[in-house]
């Protein structure tokens, strides 16, 4: 594995886990993209990150079952925010170029806060017992 100031502080122990500093290594692994993980920790899969650590597959099961794993690994998204302006200025520049729809679902949801809306209607049938004839009426 590389140096790099992201591998070397482990945070805070967590009950349960035995290797903390690979279970925070693994949580930055999970984080970064896979170029990232190439370039970083010299694998990108799963199975690198075993053998290089010397923890088992069913470790890393265990592990993805924490939600302290989770969390730690959203702290680490905070490295991608510096790329958000031109990811954005990406996605305009595809929409007015291509008329990608979905990149401008994108491109509002980003700069209007936009969310998609869903309308729903509902419908009820009921069945009125008429006691004179005993006949069934329907009504909508």
């Amino acid at each position: 594995m590389k140096k790099d100031s992201r591998t070397k502080k482990v945070s805070k122990k967590i009950p349960g886990i035995k290797k903390q500093r690979e279970f925070e290594l693994y949580a930055l692994f999970l984080a970064l993209p896979r170029e990232e993980r190439e370039e970083i920790f010299g694998y990108h899969t799963d199975q690198g990150f075993c053998k290089q650590h010397k923890v088992s597959s069913w470790t890393l099961v265990e592990w993805k079952s924490n939600p302290e794993l989770w969390a730690i690994r959203d702290k680490h998204f905070s490295v991608f925010k510096k790329y958000t302006a031109d990811i954005i200025s990406a996605i305009r520049n595809n929409v007015l170029r291509k008329g990608d729809a979905q990149g401008g679902k994108l491109f509002l949801q980003f700069v209007e806060n936009w969310s998609e809306k869903q309308k729903v209607e509902e419908t009820r049938r009921i069945l009125v017992l008429d006691d004179d004839d005993d006949e069934l009426d329907e009504s909508f």
